[in-house]
């Protein structure tokens, strides 16, 4: 079947393939094989340590209560002990009353202690003559039976004792412990060398010949030595094709334990799950390498066919050449795919990106993209069974950590909007606006139940609406309950399949949504996520109708300070077509931001000009100390990744300078890497607080609000909207670049267009040096860099260079050197090809020959004030001085001297801007 749709000219080299990849496949094969084994094992160990836990105390429980019916009977003694102390003459009342349904009751004297023809005597029970020191005794005697006795006392000195004697065949009646079977469980007391000694009448025989089998006597023994050191016990045990799990106890205060079994199946039959579900990410595994490797393999052979062909055209050196360097790629592909291996989902989705980027051919295009929706299929299937089984172990932990509310209710936003959309689903928002702004939880695992519950109300919604809701409950002055619920308009759950739903791989109705990916784990984990979190969930659903599932989260206040309309925001980011309106004015106060990346800087610097605020900036920490140490300001923001010295680096030095100027007002932390205790980790370093990028405008002018002196602060009240300038025809014909997201980081058409100038204009220099850090492997400043162009290019709405520099950046951080090595060269490909999309930028906007020459005056004039304007860094005025010169052409010989000052303007390299201007053309 393999040699119809293989195509080659030479038979020779069809022949080598097919012996090639036979061989590799089955050597993958083997490994995968191996791996699997391994991992089955390991999985089969955790869950049987975990239910020897849970025999353990079962047995411990068993023990407890039989010790409790054994303290029953003795105290049923010594109380008639302590009356016949006081009144000797009742002792036969007494006798006949403590009858009961024991074979015999009595009085023995110490002189009849050794009298054989009694039923109860010290040779026949030893143990009894501890009951004559003035203790309460039980002994057993094998053939015979059990008694129980106490002291009669009286001023101090033993009488005698009293007793209760059971007949050994009778003590099946009286001491069955069959009530405490559970899950399959058989119990028996023993002696304490695990000698059965009562054969209870309420088993069948097969169980008793269990007890009694030598070769599961022999585990007993095992679960014995272990008694040694602990109260209760239990272990796995197989014999004889046989599994079982054993357990023992030491009943106190007696020469008697509670011994008892449970069938292996009966226990841990869910582990058939888990064997089922490894068989199949394995067997997956093997698909999607065999699919890759073959088309590689194919791929090399094609090449090798083609060597072969130019071979008869080429010397003998060149074509050895050729081979060597075809057997090079051959082994540092599976030096590679050995490197992955430790990691073999990863490598899949890898590789198969890789295709996606290479093949045109649109059959081969499909089918790696069902690999790759089938890789991350995978991938969150093997993350559900780690978390369960963590949970299981008990290794997960809750860290809580402070976090924004809006911060989460909008990533849930994000991360599910595009799967409702994608199934033509209307996502609905409800969240109070009274819930506190920050709170203090376990955010990564919050994020964790409300993912899951949206994910599943687009997996089981074909037609409607999904609603997430959140609410709160005040509880105390510094804590709240969450509530959380997520509605659908989906499927529904039958009555009778809601206890289901919280069972471990248990999925509900499995044939009917067979076609709907999942372990059936997701709500399990849920569910012992919230019981960490001391919450709980609840389920309301009608079949057919849809369902509404509701979490509460107990969660302590950080700040009460209401969200506010979380609803209208967001309905407002995804309708807003008109430009945005300031919302306060401050011309007399000024503010100071700190950032590597000119683009940002130009970005911030226009969020804010309606503001009137007096903004100065700063491209580096030691500028941004000079500054400091010159010029008053009321806030600064200060961008956390800057080379040479970093933003908590430029804090630290700043407030360990001398001098009290600027020293007590507000420090933002600027980052594009918000991550949980994110906030925690800013203001220990000494930020008052810390602001996301790419900037929104409407959280930096709250934060500015918040933070600026409130006498300097004029608020704006709202006025009637207009409608936003259009942008270029040509740049809505950039497929690479989302103007909408553009025109919402940039607050209007003028700062987004100029904002694409910047970042055209910034292009070579930063191609440059980006392949310069990546020649010297500087990989420390290289991914500043790719930090830096990630933010710009998301600014811009350039999603896809944003994405793959992201990628890029985690992986200098984790030190991935052979990731960056493999993708560096794509991701400047792409950022080297804007410069031609976007050209239309450089282009002069009239003909030169039809403009005026500027005179030399003029020209004077308009350099001195660029010479001004950069000794204050004033940016945005030097960017309206160009803008006036745009009319006038320049004289030849300063045209290009002139353009370099505009572009380090541009990008605030002051340093430049000064040796031009010092500089004769």
């Amino acid at each position: 079947m393999i040699k119809e749709w293989i195509h080659f000219e030479s038979e020779e080299v069809r022949n080598r393939f097919l012996r090639r990849i036979t061989v590799e496949f089955a050597l993958l094969f083997l490994l995968l094989t191996g791996l699997g084994f391994m991992l089955q094992t390991k999985v089969v160990g955790l869950l049987n340590a975990s239910m020897e836990d849970s025999l353990t105390q079962m047995a411990e429980d068993v023990a407890l209560l039989m010790e409790a019916r054994f303290q029953t009977e003795t105290g049923e003694l010594g109380k008639a002990a302590s009356a016949a102390a006081e009144h000797p003459e009742d002792i036969p009342i007494m006798l006949a009353h403590l009858k009961g349904e024991s074979d015999e009751v009595g009085i023995l004297y110490a002189k009849d202690r050794f009298d054989t023809s009694r039923t109860v005597n010290r040779v026949v029970f030893p143990g009894i003559g501890n009951a004559f020191l003035g203790y309460p005794v039980m002994d057993f005697a094998r053939g015979h039976g059990l008694v129980f006795a106490v002291p009669v006392m009286r001023g101090g000195n033993v009488q005698g004792i009293f007793y209760r004697y059971y007949k050994q065949e009778n003590l099946a009646k009286h001491f069955s412990i069959a009530r405490f079977k559970r899950n399959a469980a058989r119990f028996i007391i023993c002696r304490n060398d695990c000698t059965p000694v009562m054969p209870y009448e309420v088993y069948a025989d097969d169980y008793m010949d269990i007890f009694l089998d030598d070769t599961v006597y022999n585990g007993f023994s095992d679960v014995g030595e272990k008694l040694k050191n602990e109260k209760a016990a239990a272990l796995y045990y197989g014999a004889g094709g046989e599994r079982y799990f054993l357990m023992a106890a030491d009943i106190a205060n007696s020469n008697l334990r509670v011994l008892g079994f449970v069938p292996w199946e009966a226990v841990a039959g869910d582990q058939f799950h888990i064997y089922d579900l490894v068989l199949g990410v394995f067997v997956l595994l093997m698909v999607l390498f065999v699919a890759i490797s073959m088309y590689l393999f194919y791929q090399q052979a094609r090449a090798e066919e083609s060597d072969e062909l130019r071979r008869a055209k080429s010397t003998a050196e060149e074509a050895r050449r050729v081979a060597d360097d075809a057997n090079r790629a051959k082994s540092e592909f599976l030096a590679n795919m050995s490197h992955e291996i430790r990691t073999p989902i990863n490598a899949v989705l890898g590789l198969d990106e890789m295709i996606l980027r290479e093949t045109k051919e649109a059959s081969t295009r499909q089918h790696a993209k069902e690999i790759a929706s089938a890789g991350k299929s995978l991938l969150g299937l093997i993350n559900d069974v780690l978390d369960f089984s963590k949970i299981a172990a008990g290794k997960m932990d809750i860290i809580p950590v402070e976090y924004s509310v809006g911060s989460v209710i909008n990533d849930m936003i994000n991360l599910i909007h595009g799967r409702a959309e994608a199934k033509n689903l209307t996502l609905k928002v409800d969240v109070d606006s009274a819930v506190p702004s920050v709170l203090r939880g376990d955010e990564v695992r919050i994020k964790q139940i409300i993912t899951n519950l949206l994910t599943n109300a687009v997996k089981y919604t074909e037609k409607g609406s999904i609603t997430l809701s959140v609410k709160f409950e005040p509880k105390t002055e510094k804590m709240l309950m969450l509530v959380v619920s997520v509605a659908d308009t989906g499927i529904g759950i039958k009555a009778e399949d809601k206890e289901k739903l919280f069972t471990a791989f248990e999925r509900i109705e499995e044939e009917r949504n067979r076609t709907i990916e999942g372990t059936g784990l997701g709500m399990n984990i849920t569910k012992q996520l919230l019981t960490l979190m001391h919450g709980w969930m609840g389920v309301d659903s009608v079949y057919g109708e849809g369902s509404v599932f509701t979490v509460h989260i107990p969660q302590e206040i950080i700040n009460s300070v209401p969200l506010g309309d979380f609803d209208a925001a967001y309905t407002a980011s995804i309708t807003q077509t008109d430009i945005y309106e300031e919302s306060f004015r401050a011309p007399g106060a000024r503010i100071l931001i700190v950032d590597d990346t000119p683009m940002n800087l130009e970005v911030a610097k226009g969020l804010l000009k309606q503001t009137e605020l007096q903004v100065d900036t700063a491209g580096s920490g030691a500028e941004a100390l000079k500054l400091l140490a010159e010029r008053d300001y009321d806030v600064v923001f200060l961008d956390h990744r800057m080379p040479n010295m970093d933003g908590i680096e430029t804090l630290e030095k700043f407030l360990a300078s001398e001098g009290t100027r600027n020293k007590k007002i507000p420090m933002i932390s600027l980052t594009a890497n918000a991550v949980s205790g994110a906030r925690e980790m800013y203001i220990k370093a000494g930020f008052t607080d810390y602001l996301t990028k790419p900037i929104n405008s409407a959280q930096l002018e709250a934060m500015l609000i918040q933070y600026l002196p409130a006498e300097k602060v004029q608020r704006v009240a709202a006025e009637e909207e207009k409608p936003m300038e259009p942008l270029p025809d040509w740049l809505y014909a950039v497929g690479d670049i989302r103007t909408e997201n553009g025109l919402a980081n940039c607050g209007g058409t003028d700062a987004y267009l100029a904002t694409l100038r910047v970042f055209y204009d910034s292009i070579p220099e930063g191609l440059a040096e980006i392949r310069s850090l990546y020649d010297n492997e500087d990989w420390k400043n290289y991914t500043v860099k790719v930090h830096a162009l990630k933010s710009t290019a998301r600014i811009i709405g350039a999603e896809e260079l944003s994405n793959r520099a992201m990628r890029l950046e985690d992986a200098g951080n984790a030190g991935y050197i052979e990731e960056i090595k493999r993708d560096t060269e794509a991701l400047l490909n792409l950022y080297e090809a804007f410069r031609e999309k976007l050209s239309p930028l450089g282009e002069e906007e009239a003909d030169e020959s039809e403009k005026p020459l500027i005179g030399a005056d003029e020209l004077e004039e308009a350099v001195g004030a660029i010479r001004e304007m950069a000794a204050s860094f004033d940016e945005e005025s030097i960017r309206f001085v160009f803008e006036e010169l745009k009319e006038y052409r320049m004289p030849e010989d300063k045209k290009a001297w002139m353009e370099e000052i505009r572009r380090a303007a541009a990008r605030l390299d002051w340093d430049k801007v000064k040796d031009l201007l010092e500089r004769k053309a």
